[in-house]
């Protein structure tokens, strides 16, 4: 099912003097298994809008539609468990969100809480804590004894253990080595593969080109572009204007480009740089 943000709008401190606005008649509709990154400066409303998705803050104006629900600022917190039950978000400081008194029982509280037995939740913990790359010797472990690297590793196994169809992520590789970096987000590729939708919110301009297939820009609480990644990093002045960067491929790729290199499609990984300077050099040497 589809993903259906129709004018969205949000104000913190509505109807005070400290009222401002969060978001600013937001439109977009991203398909099933899609990944999707959200980009955007600090303070550019990227945060707001990942906690419409589950209704964790509601629409002062406007609708969400998502998981056979529709979210408008009348909508009650009454039955919005099947929501969340659907759609997982890890949030950009672990900490906050791991509680229990060891790892394994904090990655088998949502499978429990959502219907799964004991035995079964604990067994789908066990499994996530192989799956985000953490050895089961920390599985009795407290979790606020690990590393920053680790509790953010616990924090999404603990999200994905439920296996929500729609997986949000809040700058989900921080705290974390370049290996682990690499490892963690060809996780999430590979639960998009497996037919679930991916929403990440990301500063890292690589991890868009490299992971997303379409990409929202937001800039002061407004949706400024919504397009594929070849579209959202081929204008240089733009992105700057937006105060984002190119992902450093993309850079590297235009500056060969200026230099007399052609390339079909402009390269948005190392892996398709790299494939099109081969095909080049080859064709060179015919």
């Amino acid at each position: 099912m589809s993903i259906i943000f129709n004018k969205v709008s949000y104000l913190y401190n509505q109807n005070t003097s400290l009222e401002q606005p969060g978001l600013q008649d937001v439109s977009f509709k991203l398909k099933t298994g899609s990944f999707t990154a959200v980009i955007g400066h600090t303070g550019s409303g990227k945060s707001t809008l990942l906690q419409h998705f589950n209704a964790l803050l509601k629409p002062t104006s406007g609708s969400v539609e998502i998981a056979g629900f529709k979210i408008d600022a009348a909508t009650s917190n009454k039955g919005l468990k099947p929501l969340r039950q659907q759609v997982g978000i890890v949030f950009q400081f672990p900490e906050s969100q791991l509680f229990e008194e060891t790892v394994e029982k904090d990655i088998a509280f949502g499978p429990q809480n959502f219907g799964l037995s004991e035995e079964e939740a604990h067994k789908r913990a066990r499994l996530w804590l192989r799956r985000v790359g953490l050895s089961q010797d920390l599985a009795t472990r407290s979790p606020f004894d690990l590393s920053g690297g680790q509790m953010r590793r616990v924090a999404i196994a603990g999200i994905m253990a439920s296996e929500p169809a729609v997986l949000c992520l809040d700058e989900p590789a921080a705290g974390l080595d370049p290996q682990g970096h690499q490892q963690i987000m060809q996780l999430f590729k590979k639960y998009q593969a497996a037919g679930h939708t991916v929403v990440l919110i990301t500063h890292d301009m690589d991890d868009a080109a490299r992971y997303a297939d379409d990409v929202l820009v937001m800039d002061h609480g407004q949706l400024v572009k919504h397009a594929s990644p070849a579209e959202v990093f081929a204008d240089p002045d733009w992105l700057h204007r937006h105060h984002l960067e190119q992902p450093a491929t993309v850079a590297f790729s235009q500056a060969l480009a200026r230099a007399g290199m052609q390339f079909e499609h402009l390269p948005l990984t190392r892996s398709e740089l790299v494939q099109a300077i081969c095909q080049q050099v080859k064709g060179a040497g015919q």
